[in-house]
């Protein structure tokens, strides 16, 4: 990897924290940006950066989607009590799901847009 891929990895994982920390503080980006000196037009610009390189990273594992509806058996979803707090888990098959108080909204709400489409 060069220093220019380097760089722009470094800038994503920063900007994705920092982003992160905006959607977390349940603020309008607007007031976050202003309560934490962060230019307007720079969290945009990295936002959508930081969605293409995730439509990427989907696209490059190579996971084929058939839009075609698949029948889910009732006994799939079982409760789950191992103290796990705030987590979700979904497994179907060979596919499994899990969604923590970390995971990021951006990250699980293209996965809900890719399974919708499914």
């Amino acid at each position: 990897m060069n220093a220019k891929n380097m760089k722009k990895e470094y800038n994503l994982k920063q900007w994705h924290l920092i982003i992160q920390d905006c959607r977390n503080s349940g603020m309008k980006v607007d007031d976050w940006c202003k309560q934490n000196d962060v230019n307007r037009n720079s969290y945009y610009y990295w936002y959508k950066k930081i969605r293409e390189a995730a439509c990427e990273v989907l696209t490059e594992s190579n996971v084929a989607v058939s839009p075609s509806f698949a029948s889910v058996p009732m006994n799939v979803i079982e409760p789950i009590n191992n103290g796990n707090q705030g987590s979700l888990n979904i497994s179907i098959g060979k596919v499994k799901i899990e969604v923590t108080e970390n995971t990021s909204p951006d990250i699980l709400r293209m996965v809900l847009e890719v399974l919708s489409n499914a």
